[in-house]
């Protein structure tokens, strides 16, 4: 990537990071947001904590029972949505190895799943770690086609 590009690769990964907060954290309303944030404690966390799934392919295997179609639609969003950081990791960062934007991704993966667990802005699912790192591990695919 020249010197010039990379100032516009900044702020298209900047739009991407504020773009998945919205779809993560804000794609409900506002005031479920606020309650959400305000109530984190550890007596909702430890609640989270119950309906939370930790067995790996139990909703993908929920999903897959459903119509097909809505079932594609809805792993290929958790798919899509991390492309492009397996892609701008390597990109803006001097690490371009596969093993550190996959430990770099998969962390920041993994924050998300909690910090949704904690703030009760949607329900932590180890399947969704599965799906999101599929993304992440082609956005890299990808990089390493086009650079």
């Amino acid at each position: 990537m020249s010197k010039n590009s990379k100032p516009l690769f900044w702020l298209l990964f900047v739009i991407y990071i504020i773009l998945l907060l919205k779809v993560i954290f804000f794609s409900m309303s506002l005031d479920a947001v606020k309650a959400g944030v305000t109530s984190a404690s550890i007596d909702r966390v430890a609640s989270n904590l119950k309906s939370a799934n930790f067995i790996p392919l139990r909703h993908i295997s929920g999903y897959m029972e459903m119509y097909f179609k809505p079932a594609m639609k809805i792993m290929g969003l958790k798919i899509l949505w991390f492309v492009p950081l397996g892609y701008f990791i390597p990109s803006l960062t001097k690490r371009k190895r596969f093993k550190h934007v996959l430990i770099i991704g998969l962390s920041t993966i993994l924050f998300f799943e909690i910090m949704q667990l904690i703030l009760s802005l949607g329900q932590f699912d180890v399947d969704d770690i599965i799906l999101n790192g599929i993304g992440l591990v082609l956005g890299y695919m990808f990089y390493k086609a086009f650079k």
